[in-house]
């Protein structure tokens, strides 16, 4: 009953009530209620609380990036990347609700995309920390970036292929919430997947070392990594 087809019946209901109203005979007034007109409230509530959720999810990834790498560049170009991952999944999933006969709705959709940008910011952390360690070690920035891909592609495609296995093993569900939001996130998951490894060394590569002013990692941290005891090869 918490579905857009629900709701636009009762918006239907709602409207020839309001129409008809004037008819009505005096002291008389009519009500929608039941289990639909439930489930179009709740949604309406549910889709007013979705961009807070959006906004507090941004808020933290950026300030997390932030304090991670203290260069606002690479902060935001995982961010950007993430966000036309989002775009993409999204778009897909709404032609798999209208061509495939998934039923993704405003709580699979909030799902999504908190859980989109929470792996897409792990990936790109390890693919962009990874390219640092080369750069410290004196590689140059387009070598290091294609290295820093090469080593952490098997854990990316790892971590990707056993969360989008367990997902689609939602899809077995009872729960009709699970059972739609399962194979959704997991959709949604390969495409941040996609972006980390494609559009994210692309731009990283682009804006060269730029990327993480005001800071220089082939540069001032060289030193200190030379003089550090290495303990994981």
């Amino acid at each position: 009953f918490i579905t857009s087809r629900s709701a636009r019946i009762v918006e239907h209901i709602r409207t020839i009530l309001t129409d008809e109203e004037p008819n009505f005979p005096k002291g008389l007034s009519a009500s929608v209620t039941g289990s639909s007109a439930f489930g179009r409230d709740y949604a309406l509530a549910a889709q007013k609380s979705h961009l807070n959720t959006f906004a507090v999810t941004i808020g933290a990834i950026v300030l997390i990036l932030l304090l991670i790498y203290r260069a606002p560049l690479a902060a935001f170009v995982p961010l950007g990347a993430i966000s036309v991952a989002a775009i993409i999944a999204l778009t897909l999933l709404k032609m798999g609700n209208v061509y495939l006969g998934m039923s993704t709705g405003l709580a699979e959709t909030i799902f999504t995309i908190v859980l989109l940008y929470g792996a897409g910011t792990d990936y790109t952390l390890l693919l962009i920390s990874r390219q640092r360690e080369f750069l410290r070690a004196g590689i140059p920035h387009r070598q290091a970036t294609s290295e820093a891909l090469n080593h952490t592609l098997p854990a990316l495609l790892a971590s990707a292929g056993t969360d989008t296995a367990g997902l689609m093993m939602l899809s077995f569900a009872d729960y009709g919430l699970f059972r739609s939001a399962g194979p959704a996130i997991a959709v949604a998951l390969l495409v941040a997947l996609a972006a980390v490894v494609t559009l994210v060394p692309a731009v990283v590569v682009i804006v060269n070392k730029r990327v993480y002013w005001p800071s220089h990692p082939g540069r001032a941290d060289q030193k200190l990594a030379s003089s550090r005891a290495v303990v994981w090869q």
